[in-house]
């Protein structure tokens, strides 16, 4: 095993780490010349996107009169002492009222367990 006992060893190994971490970081969002932008995304405007601005009324479709059914997972916190926590009624309530909002658009929300 090898141990670093040596201070100015310590300091320069510490040192070569930072500089090596650093020159990565700065040019970890080096925009390349394929008309990629910075953070990762293509320079332009979409052609769909383009399509919809110039005539929205052609982009939407008809849309299968089935109910999508989305289910969601809910996870109540509390503080340590147990206060501070959503209560299930609340919860519940919510969630009635999150369904209804949605149910013109046939989406329906379902709480999913985890199996456990």
């Amino acid at each position: 095993m090898f141990h670093l006992t040596h201070p100015s060893l310590n300091m320069r190994l510490l040192f070569t780490l930072l500089f090596g971490l650093l020159t990565v970081t700065l040019f970890a969002q080096e925009p390349s010349k394929s008309g990629i932008k910075p953070c990762g995304t293509p320079a332009g405007i979409d052609p769909w996107l383009k399509q919809y601005f110039a005539r929205p009324e052609t982009a939407v479709t008809e849309r299968s009169s089935d109910t999508l059914y989305v289910g969601l997972q809910i996870h109540l916190l509390a503080k340590d002492n147990g206060s501070g926590r959503f209560s299930p009624e609340r919860l519940l309530t919510a969630f009635c009222q999150l369904n209804a909002d949605f149910a013109a658009s046939g989406i329906r929300f379902f709480l999913k367990t985890t199996g456990i």
